[in-house]
């Protein structure tokens, strides 16, 4: 029998011989993680750029003060404790334990002190700021004994009421004239003797429904 191999069989030897390359369907080959690596750095830049900036905005509003003024006798005359409630269809007022009826100047049952406006403003809000200013000037006039040295003032929006509604507000019962009241600075005292400063000491608070 002759050493040699037939190239048929020479063929068949060098085809066995040879490494096989696996493919990317192969069980055998490692998985190449790269594109999924690609996929979520993706998806990551994509929900670090959807996330919405927050823009946070201060209302100035002096904090009312809580102890005696220094030098000063004590005060027997009785707070009003004055409280804005904003609703959606317009203003109730509370003062001295109840609440003031349309034009600011009785106490009566609970009712809405400011209706709405028939037509909204160019904002789309049909409250009626004018008139909340001029129901803060008649408080001023009818007990002007007991607001005299008194311009504290809550404010208490329903949830609902849109935070332009609220900044509008806190200046509607602030004063009946822009720069009426000069609001303490850096430690500083206001001044509030003019006529046109009605209530600057706001406190913010909400209604629950």
């Amino acid at each position: 029998m002759s050493g040699k191999f037939t190239a048929a069989q020479r063929a068949v030897i060098n085809r066995k011989s040879k490494p096989k390359h696996h493919g990317p369907d192969d069980g055998g080959g490692e998985l190449n993680i790269v594109p999924f690596l690609d996929i979520i750095m993706n998806v990551l830049i994509f929900i670090l750029a959807s996330v919405a900036t927050i823009f946070t905005a201060t209302i100035p509003v002096p904090a009312p003060s809580s102890g005696p003024r220094p030098n000063s006798q004590p005060d027997t005359r009785q707070r009003l404790n004055i409280t804005v409630k904003v609703a959606p269809n317009g203003f109730i007022v509370g003062a001295g334990g109840g609440f003031l009826m349309p034009g600011c100047r009785t106490v009566g049952q609970a009712s809405l002190t400011v209706p709405n406006r028939g037509m909204p403003d160019a904002d789309g809000s049909s409250h009626d700021f004018a008139g909340l200013t001029q129901c803060m000037v008649a408080i001023r006039q009818q007990w002007a004994t007991e607001v005299e040295d008194d311009h504290s003032i809550n404010v208490s929006p329903n949830g609902d009421i849109p935070y332009g509604v609220l900044v509008k507000t806190v200046d509607a019962v602030r004063e009946s004239r822009g720069d009426a009241c000069r609001l303490p600075e850096n430690g500083g005292q206001g001044n509030y003797s003019s006529p046109d400063c009605l209530f600057p000491e706001v406190t913010l608070g909400v209604l629950r429904n």
